[in-house]
């Protein structure tokens, strides 16, 4: 039981881990999707359009949005070794200190995977801004 409530906060970490990762992806693309596009948009001295405008500001929400997912936060990824510590001076037997362990993993898996969902929603619609930048620009673009 406590085997399997370690990994399943050890896969979170992983999870957390590689969403972090593709939400610094996520916004680097974003960047040279702007700056390429909004470039070639605004080359010779044109003036930005609303296609133009419109497309920055999906850059800026999924920018902020990655932002949003890069931050650090506060997950229990970790056993509370004081606790555990506390307990094992309360003279309790080891059958009832590892239910104890494995039920507080449990509660602090709940918890972090709301924090993780939230993140990943987080992460799409990042995602999805990126693909509205790259439309607005491309319009642009083929408008000019």
């Amino acid at each position: 039981m406590l085997d399997e409530a370690r990994r399943a906060i050890d896969q979170q970490k992983k999870d957390l881990e590689g969403l972090r990762s593709r939400a610094g992806t996520t916004a680097g693309y974003a960047t040279v999707v702007a700056s390429v596009l909004g470039g070639l948009s605004l080359r010779d001295g044109t003036h930005p359009t609303a296609w133009t405008w419109t497309g920055f500001a999906a850059l800026a929400v999924a920018a902020a949005a990655s932002v949003f997912v890069l931050w650090p936060r506060t997950l229990t990824l970790a056993l509370d070794i004081e606790k555990m510590d506390g307990r094992i001076d309360k003279g309790d037997g080891i059958a009832v200190m590892i239910r104890d362990t494995s039920l507080a993993l449990y509660r602090d898996r709940k918890a972090n995977q709301r924090v993780l969902n939230r993140l990943h929603n987080v992460y799409v619609l990042s995602l999805f801004f990126v693909l509205i930048e790259l439309c607005f620009l491309l319009v642009d673009l083929a408008r000019r």
